[in-house]
């Protein structure tokens, strides 16, 4: 994971399958994500060629606990492959999903 700051957001990048494999290492980002992180934050997945249900369960837990602090989760992803996984969950009712980064801006 890279981070960068830009205004109130900060945004995280992420590359590679959320799998099964990878899933503890997410985890623990997400959640030094949210507890270190006094910002909105950006999910970054354009560079992510898959996702599963961990994955996308952790991201939920996240989105909860910002809501809770009153804090803004977002999501860019430009990857066919996990757009269309986050469109069929339907992802986009509760997070805002982005093509670019610029569009958050």
């Amino acid at each position: 994971m890279i981070t960068k700051e830009n205004g109130c957001n900060l945004f995280a990048y992420f590359e590679g399958e959320i799998n099964i494999n990878s899933i503890n290492e997410f985890g623990k980002d997400m959640d030094k994500l949210e507890s270190e992180a006094n910002m909105n934050i950006v999910l970054n997945l354009s560079q992510v060629s898959y996702i599963n249900s961990l994955g996308l369960g952790t991201i939920i837990d996240v989105y909860k606990k910002l809501k809770a602090k009153g804090r803004n989760l977002k999501i860019v992803c430009d990857s066919a492959m996990v757009r269309e996984i986050l469109g069929v969950v339907k992802f986009d009712k509760l997070i805002p999903i982005y093509y670019n980064d610029e569009e958050v801006i």
